[in-house]
């Protein structure tokens, strides 16, 4: 009975020394047990479902991750588990290089991180890969990334970007889908830190994010057409003609709008028949030539606007006067070809008379039409 007692101490003191080493056997023998990554979340630059979108991590370490101080060697990993199911619509992670990501960290003590490698691999889904092994270096003062370093790891930097996933309630790719389109589908992405730089992976700490995907918002306005058209007289005055000077007077016209397609104003005689000016039967013709000349019987107008159907007279009480005849089919002496803010044009009239033509008091009537384009 002694014997019996004395074996049952002995075995209860050896339990005793096993529970106090495995409670310490993390500090003793340099073991690793997972923790949670805290503090852990992704945005992503687009929620709108089968869209490229890149996505930033963001997560606090709950255990170190050891560094060997040379920055030729990967040191440690970053792993990105994607939602995936087991149909043959498995979610499917595009092929990343090094510069589609990029890695930061904060409160790591002398780390700084780089990537130095992107792996995608299949964990589940039956097509395609959905997970990613980020393979990190530190720089050479770095002997370990410390508990609570907060670690910033932006996917999809580059030119190659993560897929969100798509909106197929039948192939959810492990999302949780909305009851109705106006609810966004969430979608779980898993982190891990690993000292691993191969996979298998030994996991260190762990923390799931949530994503929510949904149909982007279509927001819409209208922008009402319009148009100003203006002009700055309703007459124009040659005043007393002679056979020795052209007579010349101006008129401005201004147009707005916001016609995408701009606009073209025109002019026109709106007398049928009638050739220049006329008074009682007779007329000063319209001009031939191209401009106006003293002591001959014309009558013009130009534009001081380029590349029009009238001919151009930026200077119009000056010789040359150019001059067009004035028609009665329309002709454009302004345009644009885009939206316009009062955009001015100056018509020049000008006539002159020979020592033949008949006393009286000439006149026509003129149209001006501005016509956008929406």
């Amino acid at each position: 009975m002694r014997i019996h007692r004395f074996a049952l101490h002995r075995i209860l003191s050896v339990l005793t020394v096993l529970a106090l080493l495995f409670s310490l056997g993390a500090d003793l023998f340099g073991g690793v047990y997972a923790g949670a990554l805290s503090s852990r979340k992704d945005t992503l630059e687009t929620s709108v479902h089968a869209t490229a979108s890149k996505h930033t991590f963001v997560f606090t370490t709950a255990t170190a991750l050891t560094a060997d101080g040379a920055v030729s060697t990967p040191d440690f990993s970053f792993k990105f588990y994607f939602p995936y199911d087991v149909d043959s619509d498995a979610f499917t992670i595009p092929a990343f290089v090094a510069g589609d990501a990029s890695a930061s960290c904060s409160s790591c003590g002398a780390c700084t991180l780089a990537v130095a490698d992107l792996v995608e691999l299949s964990e589940g889904g039956a097509a395609g890969t959905d997970s990613v092994l980020a393979t990190m270096e530190t720089d050479t003062s770095c002997t370990s990334l410390p508990i609570g370093s907060v670690v910033t790891f932006q996917l999809g930097t580059g030119a190659t970007k993560a897929t969100n996933m798509s909106d197929s309630t039948s192939n959810d790719h492990g999302c949780i889908a909305g009851a109705a389109t106006t609810n966004a589908d969430i979608c779980p992405i898993t982190a891990k830190t690993t000292e691993s730089t191969t996979n298998p992976i030994t996991e260190v700490d762990s923390g799931k994010v949530l994503v929510g995907l949904i149909t982007g918002i279509t927001v819409s306005a209208t922008v009402a057409e319009t148009l100003s058209f203006s002009i700055g007289a309703t007459s124009v005055g040659l005043g007393e003609l002679n056979t020795s000077a052209v007579s010349t007077q101006t008129l401005t016209s201004t147009v707005s709008t916001n016609a995408q397609g701009g606009y073209v104003s025109t002019i026109q005689d709106d007398k049928t028949g009638t050739v220049g000016l006329a008074s009682n039967g007779n007329n000063i013709d319209d001009t031939a030539g191209g401009t106006i000349v003293a002591g001959e019987e014309e009558y013009g107008v130009a534009t001081s606007k380029a590349s029009q159907t009238i001919t151009q007279d930026t200077d119009c009480p000056t010789t040359p006067y150019n001059a067009s005849a004035a028609t009665n089919s329309p002709q454009s002496y302004a345009s644009a070809s885009a939206p316009v803010s009062s955009d001015v044009a100056t018509l020049c009239f000008a006539a002159s008379i020979a020592g033949t033509t008949p006393a009286g008091s000439y006149s026509n009537t003129t149209v001006l039409i501005a016509t956008p384009t929406f």
